[in-house]
């Protein structure tokens, strides 16, 4: 490995600008984030590169000027209406490549959407350019096609030496250093965009910055069940400290198999062999035919966007229902099969598919076993049968993945960090338009780019003691793992009252003797032994055999138990749809801890995977399990703090039911030993919304049970948020911290918030960002990952923001994926550095604290022995809310829209009450169930 070393005029521009921001006391950022308390100095040192490089889009002697213009598009005719989506893209890209002389082309870019930038005004007689539409795949227009008008209307001059100003200003008190930094640094990513959307016959982007290779066969794979994944990348333009960086990392995306539909079609059913399904799998599948001849004679390519297969009930549903409506025999039948009406001067008659591509385009049909496709709507249906369509290259699949797909994806796409640390260099700058030998623009517009990665300073922390029973340290890895083996639990609990039973169904491949199992839940109850637990003979077993998921018997057996016992031990064939039944029945509906085991694990794994559930039972018994050596949780340790984690989970598109709810999850401890975290949880009063409507009612249960443990309410307040997008951490301020307050206002005595207490800190940590980290020493990898417990705050990162990396983890597999936390509001941690002396004599700055007890906050994960990725609340929080998505399975993991028979299910889905379906039982409120 070479060594490489920081940018130092960019150390010193961070350096420069902290030390104007420590003189500057109480200045905020126009947003009202706080500042940056300082860079962290614990650890060792290391120089890592980032997947990042640097662009220098012009220079104080030749600024990079702009002239924006709208973009306004008008039908010709007053009964069509605006485009919208990928019609209106295909416009602009119709007026700007068709239209538009070449010099003009030359020097401008667009986001074929809204805006064109222009790189010299241009000075032209008229700013609109009329256009007769086609579809991009398509050699000509319709019959009578549409026509619009397209308006280009200066807007602004748009000066991108503004934005290098800005990120090398150190004096924040500068108007340079506060310009609005976003809107420059999207123009700067529609740039580069631009290339792909260009060149869309080889390249395919989705979301905006994400581009993926459409025509490599060689970074193409068959997942099966007419699914492939294809390599692509992100480029994401970022404003770091004296530079402007681009973000490049390695994504792949799930597409259709293209070609034949009959293919797909067939690739799909040797996989499911369910034509409902087929017909939700092929919605908004846009294929292409080529059997209408053209005004030339010759065949033309038309698109066509699939609604679906023929259903009984076509034409027969709306407010329009046809006079006479297609004969459709059953669901996915063929051209043969289907009959429509077809008008003609001697009034009309049923024709089928098959008769009327003989009769009217002279095509005999060979395929007639395959559905025939609406490529309309279910209303006023129009039928292609299957043979005569082809599948569009790139269309990206919002799809879940089986089990067996999942698995083969990970396999090809999970490589090594030096493959993708390579891939970024060799196709990555290519694919996102960072290479000037296939971006010609980058030159025409004064853009460099450095072609490497970029160098950044990294520190490698302490990993903190792990304590078991009698104050034992537990010994770790160079990956920062230990062993459980001759540990005792800190706090192991009694099991008393306990039962097991065997759930089996139909293809249940193990024993269903309930004596085979004996053995190996005597070996269990021997390895949960070890661990402190005391755990009793078991009280009863029973073996329940179902015929279904929603098999009655299963809830009476639940309801009998919850009664009974502590807990109930559950052996599975596999974690499945009943697990997520049984999981509401105990949590929700009857009240009793429940602990799954899957057979094939309890069987042949060892005592390694008991010691992982009897983890599991003691958290569930209020147990707890290891802690974390007191000096490495500053303001913590003192009992006088309270750690929330927050996250909410959201329905997933084209997956769950459009009636599903987000649902939100709040975790909190409840001492200073961080072992026990129960949890509340809320639906949200909107889908998709990302805030936490319920969160005063959340928190006022979280201090009631803390206080009932500590009778006193915590000086401290620290929250951990998950799944909070950079554009929304204002309105975490502006919502969530008001609801945190009102809580606290309504739970705290009146002299308590007189002295302003409780203090609030709010922490932004999430691992959906596309920043990654390669070593450059050999002595600080872990399999070419960096190691465990490295921290960057530095090199990547806008100095005035409070916000670092973090790796506490050693990656199982592949490129390690940090943490990226962001302090959006500080009441807590500067106070305490500035209050207490003891914490000065152990940290440098405030920066150093919120690091140090982050990162030892990953060690507090009870389940586990290792620290995890995300710090422990967050990762509860997820937890939590992955438990809650069981509750609501039959919302959240289909969308039926069609019955078996091919008529409409929409609107059959039995009206629920979600909040009563989520509602945990009153004896798990204050037990850590979701574990």
């Amino acid at each position: 490995m070479s060594t490489l070393t920081p940018d130092k005029a960019v150390t010193a521009k961070e350096d420069e600008l902290v030390k104007s921001i420590n003189g500057m006391e109480g200045l905020r950022l126009d947003d009202d984030l706080p500042f940056r308390a300082g860079h962290g100095t614990l650890g060792i040192s290391t120089t890592l590169l980032a997947n990042y490089v640097e662009i220098r889009p012009g220079n104080q002697n030749n600024p990079l000027i702009l002239y924006s213009y709208g973009i306004e598009i008008k039908p010709q005719q007053e009964r069509d209406q605006v485009p919208v989506g990928r019609a209106r893209q295909q416009i602009v890209r119709l007026a700007f490549h068709r239209s538009m002389p070449d010099n003009l082309q030359k020097n401008a870019f667009t986001d074929y959407s809204e805006f064109v930038y222009f790189r010299t005004k241009p000075r032209t007689a008229s700013n609109t350019v009329a256009v007769e539409y086609q579809d991009e795949n398509e050699t000509e227009p319709r019959p009578s096609p549409k026509r619009y008008n397209v308006m280009f209307n200066f807007t602004k001059t748009i000066s991108i030496q503004d934005l290098v100003s800005s990120v090398s200003c150190t004096n924040p008190s500068d108007p340079s250093f506060r310009i609005a930094k976003g809107p420059l640094l999207q123009v700067l990513n529609t740039f580069l965009n631009h290339h792909a959307r260009l060149n869309y016959k080889s390249l395919r982007q989705i979301g905006g910055n994400r581009t993926f290779f459409i025509n490599n066969a060689a970074e193409c794979l068959d997942l099966a069940g007419g699914l492939v994944l294809m390599l692509g990348f992100i480029g994401t333009v970022r404003a770091a400290t004296n530079r402007i960086l681009v973000n490049v990392q390695v994504k792949h995306g799930v597409f259709y198999q293209d070609g034949q539909l009959g293919q797909l079609m067939s690739a799909f059913t040797a996989k499911v062999n369910n034509i409902a399904l087929l017909g939700k799998f092929l919605r908004r599948v846009r294929v292409l035919t080529t059997h209408i001849l053209g005004k030339s004679g010759k065949q033309v390519e038309r698109i066509h966007t699939i609604a679906g297969l023929a259903t009984l009930d076509d034409g027969k549903t709306g407010n329009h229902k046809m006079a006479q409506p297609p004969r459709v025999p059953k669901l996915g039948a063929g051209p043969k099969d289907v009959s429509f009406w077809l008008s003609d001067d001697n009034g009309g008659r049923y024709i089928s598919v098959y008769d009327f591509f003989k009769m009217r385009y002279g095509i005999t049909l060979s395929q007639c076993d395959l559905p025939v496709v609406n490529v309309k709507s279910k209303q006023n249906p129009t039928y292609l049968p299957a043979e005569l369509c082809r599948v569009i290259r790139g269309q990206p699949a919002m799809k879940k993945l089986s089990s067996s797909q999942t698995q083969t994806m990970i396999r090809y796409a999970v490589k090594k960090p030096q493959i993708n640390q390579r891939s970024i260099l060799s196709h990555g700058l290519k694919i996102t338009g960072l290479d000037p030998k296939t971006n010609p623009k980058l030159g025409s517009f004064g853009i460099q780019v450095n072609p490497k990665l970029v160098p950044v300073q990294g520190r490698i922390l302490q990993a903190p003691k792990v304590l078991y029973q009698g104050q034992k340290a537990a010994t770790l890895s160079k990956a920062r793992a230990w062993n459980l083996s001759g540990f005792r639990f800190q706090q192991p609990r009694e099991l008393s009252q306990w039962a097991w039973m065997l759930v089996s169904v139909p293809g249940f491949t193990h024993s269903e003797d309930l004596g085979f199992f004996e053995p190996h839940i005597r070996r269990f109850r021997r390895s949960v032994a070890s661990t402190g637990i005391v755990m009793s003979e078991p009280a009863a077993n029973k073996h329940v055999r179902l015929h279904s998921v929603d098999d009655p018997e299963l809830d009476g057996v639940i309801k009998r138990a919850a009664g009974l016992y502590q807990m109930l031990f559950v052996i599975l064939p596999k974690k499945n749809s009943i697990y997520k039944r049984i999981k509401h029945l105990g949590d929700v509906k009857y009240g009793i801890v429940t602990c799954h085991m899957v057979a094939d694990s309890l069987v042949t794994k060892g005592n390694q995977y008991c010691a992982n559930v009897a983890a599991k039972v003691n958290l569930k018994l209020t147990g707890r399990n290891q802690e974390v050596e007191r000096t490495r949780l500053p303001i913590v340790s003192d009992g006088c703090t309270m750690i929330i984690g927050a996250d909410v989970t959201h329905p997933t598109a084209g997956i769950s039911q459009d009636s599903a709810p987000s649902i939100a999850a709040l975790v909190s401890n409840i001492d200073a030993k961080l072992a026990q975290w129960p949890a509340a949880l809320s639906v949200q009063d909107e889908a998709r919304e990302e805030m936490i409507s319920g969160l005063k009612a959340m928190l006022v249960s979280r201090l009631q049970s803390w206080v009932a443990t500590n009778k006193q309410h915590p000086q401290n307040i620290i929250y951990y948020r998950d799944g909070v997008s950079e554009g929304q951490y204002e309105l975490v301020i502006s919502h969530e911290l008001a609801l945190l307050r009102e809580a606290c206002k309504e739970t705290y005595p009146p002299e308590a918030t007189k002295k302003d207490f409780p203090r609030i800190s709010i922490i932004i940590g999430g691992k959906r960002h596309h920043s990654r980290f390669y070593p450059t020493q050999a002595k600080h990898t872990d399999k070419n990952n960096p190691l465990p417990g490295t921290v960057v705050d530095r090199g990547v990162l806008p100095a005035e923001r409070w916000s670092f990396f973090a790796l506490p983890h050693s990656a199982l597999q592949g490129t390690a994926r940090p943490t990226h936390y962001t302090v959006i509001h500080d009441e807590v941690f500067r106070t305490a550095f500035r209050e207490n002396e003891k914490l000065r004599q152990v940290y440098k700055n405030a920066a150093d604290l919120v690091e140090d007890l982050t990162h030892s906050l990953s060690y507090t994960y009870g389940r586990a022995t290792l620290p995890v990725s995300l710090c422990t609340p967050i990762y509860y929080a997820h937890l939590a809310c992955e438990r809650a998505r069981c509750y609501l399975s039959n919302l959240y993991d289909t969308s039926p829209d069609v019955s078996v028979d091919g008529s409409s299910a929409q609107g059959q889905t039995p009206l629920i009450d979600m909040n009563a379906e989520t509602k945990l039982h009153g004896r798990l409120k204050d037990i850590m169930f979701y574990i």
